[in-house]
This record gives structure tokens, C-alpha cells and sequence, in this order.
């Protein structure tokens, strides 16, 4: 499959983030000031090239305040959220939900309509943020990893990037996030036909990744005190 992404002018002046850019600009860059996200590198040095174009964004979940930090991570680019289908259920949050660009999903019984919206959102050149734990934190440590995200970044050759976010002893803390290398999902399954054990073994290889990185954070913070 290949995607078919729009051109830079629709991208860019897209009337159905219309209400998206008006809450990012509302509500997110004043969240900025709150949140004060300090980002890391994996890689020690910045790479200009990581998130340019489509891109799905993994990253761990503490708690729901993960969408602000990331949102405000990446205040330059749109970036779409895949959330569990209750947050839709309530009336004025479907409005909501469905006026930021986020994307329902059942996670007992996935639909191909939750992976046809992704491709649309990526087709438009945006981010794509999913939380491969499938819900927020239930144990010390990092949960398993479901592997939606590496079948979607297969079917469109679009790389994923993990990151780690820092979880907060207090909330007035600021927000530590720690971003990744990038998988490019395609080019590390050899053959055409992907079997599910493929897509299980880089499941698990970006999981490990997503240990290390916490180790990495944790490294560097405390070099800082």
C-alpha cells in the first residue's frame, strides 16, 4: 500500500483543523508555560530530519496529561491523537474529540475505520500520536505493547518514532520527554509478505527501545543534580 499524500498547500491551509489550530492556539501555547517540556535526544544531538512528514509518534502513558505534553512538544506541526472510544461516548466530547482530529478506537475489537482515519491523517503530511500500551499505566514499569502501530506504519511507509515522558512527583514539576530513533518498519521486514511474528518482534524491539530510553533519561537527569 502505498500512500497518497496531499499536496503542501492543503496540508497547511486545511479547513478541518480549523477548530484543532483554534484550540492549540488557545489552549496549548498557553500550556507551554505550565507544562515547560525539556526535551532530550537519544542520539545526544538533535536530528533535523526526524519528524519531517508523516511521522506515527509512540510514547508511554502516565496519565492523560501525556496529550498536553505532547502537544506542546510538538507546538510546530499538527499532531493527531488515537484515543479509546468511551472518551467519544459523552455528547460534548464527541464534539470535541472529533473537532481536534482524534481518532476513536475500540481496543478489544480493532476496525479497519480507526486505520482508514490514521491514513488520512498521515496522507495529510500531520503526526499521528498513539500510546501502544493501549491505556494508561496500571503497573510500575512500562505495560506490553500492542502492535497496531507497527502494522499502520507498514501498510504506509511511514516511520515511528518513540518517545519516553518523564512521570511527574508533583505536578507543578516540569515535564522531561526524551525522543527516540526512528523505525522505518518496511525496511526492517525483509520480504513482502509480513507475517504477525514480524510485526510482534519489532513490537517488542521498540518496547525495549522505549526501556532504554527511560535509562537514558534517567542518566541525564541526574547529572543535573
Amino acid at each position: 500500500m502505498k500512500l497518497k499524500k496531499k499536496n503542501k498547500f492543503s496540508s497547511i491551509f486545511d479547513l478541518r483543523y480549523l477548530f484543532y489550530d483554534f484550540v492549540k492556539l488557545t489552549g496549548v501555547f498557553p500550556a507551554m508555560l505550565y507544562t515547560r517540556v525539556k526535551k532530550y535526544h537519544y542520539l545526544k544531538k538533535k536530528q533535523k530530519k526526524l519528524f519531517k512528514g508523516p511521522v506515527i509518534v509512540i510514547c508511554n502513558h502516565i496519565d492523560y496529561f501525556d496529550v498536553i505534553a505532547l502537544l506542546t512538544t510538538f507546538w510546530f506541526r499538527r499532531i493527531s491523537f488515537v484515543c479509546k472510544k468511551e472518551l467519544f461516548e459523552p455528547f460534548f466530547g464527541k464534539i470535541f474529540f472529533h473537532g481536534v482530529q482524534s481518532i476513536s478506537i475500540n481496543n478489544k475489537d480493532v476496525d479497519i475505520k480507526t486505520f482508514k482515519q490514521a491514513i488520512d491523517v498521515l496522507s495529510r503530511g500531520h503526526l499521528l500520536g498513539i500510546f501502544p500500551e493501549g491505556h494508561v499505566k496500571t503497573q510500575e514499569g512500562l505495560d506490553k505493547f500492542k502492535s497496531g502501530a507497527v502494522l499502520l506504519s507498514y501498510l504506509t511507509g511511514v516511520p515511528i518514532v518513540s518517545l519516553y515522558l518523564q512521570e511527574q512527583e508533583k505536578r507543578h514539576e516540569r515535564r522531561r520527554v526524551i525522543i527516540g530513533r526512528k523505525f522505518d518498519v518496511r525496511n526492517m521486514i525483509p520480504n513482502e509478505n509480513a507475517s504477525v511474528e514480524d510485526f510482534d518482534k519489532i513490537t517488542k524491539m521498540i518496547y525495549d527501545h522505549e526501556n532504554d530510553l527511560k535509562e537514558d533519561l534517567e542518566k541525564q537527569l541526574s547529572k543535573e543534580y
